[in-house]
């Protein structure tokens, strides 16, 4: 929810940009910290919204999601870079922006360049393969500890789900993801980084919307 003065100070939606939500509110918090007279306006966090979405249900859907995601983020994060590490801008210029431009943008293409020097490091012999089983057991443990904490977190939240095996799923995922789907992952975001950079896309892309049967009745909701 957004005043409406400040909506219409910042130029509204800007229809140039991937998704206008993400850019929208990078918008605001320049605003705020560059005209005096909105210094006491801030940005609200609600951490426990009860509000439903739908979500990708095939790789493919999915896929285009992350790319989407990817293109969204870096696009705004590189037309706002005036914040990165400007103490005018707050916590959002001085932790805010570097967190999303380091651990969002960038985090994909450190990765992907981490499995080739590998791949090369074991061609030349440069270290032996048990250096690099650890490290990557590392990155795994790392990995599924911060997914483990997010899930535990949620479960201090009326968010939380009701069902124990419910909870064991999600904390199994945090670990098994990071065995093929945090790869792939991995490739949807580079590809998102290749289409706004190089290609210009804008077009959110591939698609699906799923029915919803109501547990209640047999009416379906669309």
């Amino acid at each position: 929810m957004i005043r409406k003065d400040i909506f219409i100070a910042v130029g509204g939606a800007n229809i140039n940009a991937v998704v206008d939500d993400f850019e929208l509110t990078v918008s605001i918090h320049r605003y705020i910290h560059e005209h005096k007279n909105a210094h006491d306006f801030e940005i609200a966090f609600i951490p426990d919204p009860g509000n439903y979405s739908q979500v990708p249900e095939t790789l493919k859907a999915f896929a285009s999601q992350r790319n989407f995601w990817q293109r969204a983020i870096l696009q705004s994060l590189l037309w706002n870079r005036v914040m990165a590490f400007n103490p005018r801008y707050g916590m959002a210029g001085v932790f805010g922006f570097p967190f999303y431009f380091i651990f969002e943008a960038l985090s994909a293409v450190v990765e992907a360049c981490a499995y080739v020097i590998a791949v090369i490091v074991l061609v030349l012999r440069i270290d032996t393969p048990t250096t690099l089983m650890l490290l990557f057991i590392f990155g795994v443990v790392l990995g599924t500890f911060v997914s483990i904490c997010a899930v535990l977190l949620q479960a201090t939240t009326r968010m939380r789900q009701e069902k124990t095996r419910d909870l064991i799923r999600l904390l199994s995922a945090g670990f098994l993801e990071h065995f093929g789907f945090h790869q792939f992952h991995v490739i949807c975001r580079l590809q998102g980084i290749y289409d706004l950079l190089v290609r210009g896309k804008l077009a959110y892309g591939y698609r699906e919307r799923s029915r919803y049967k109501s547990p209640t009745d047999d009416k379906i909701i669309t």
